[in-house]
């Protein structure tokens, strides 16, 4: 999934607010869910080449891999309806 630098941001602030002060199951205990501006700056410096890298596995994993497929979904449209194409609902 590639979702869109807005959208990744606005998930991240929606997900601190929902677990305000709590630890969520996927972090490490006594690890509260925080946003301060040393996440943010990452999340803003480093989307464009967290994604490139991305892209450059997923060559590679197509390389050595020629069988499997890859499958690059970009934005909540795509999602749904590759999920619907793998497991409609009706």
């Amino acid at each position: 999934m590639e979702l869109p630098l807005l959208v990744c941001y606005f998930r991240v602030i929606k997900r601190r607010i929902r677990s305000h002060g709590k630890t969520r199951p996927d972090m490490a205990p006594g690890c509260p869910e925080k946003l301060d501006w040393a996440f943010t700056k990452f999340i803003w410096t480093t989307y464009r080449r967290r994604k490139s890298r991305m892209r450059e596995r997923l060559r590679e994993f197509e390389k050595l891999h020629p069988n499997n497929k890859v499958v690059l979904l970009k934005g909540q449209r795509a999602i749904c309806n590759y999920l619907e194409s793998v497991h409609p609902t009706k």
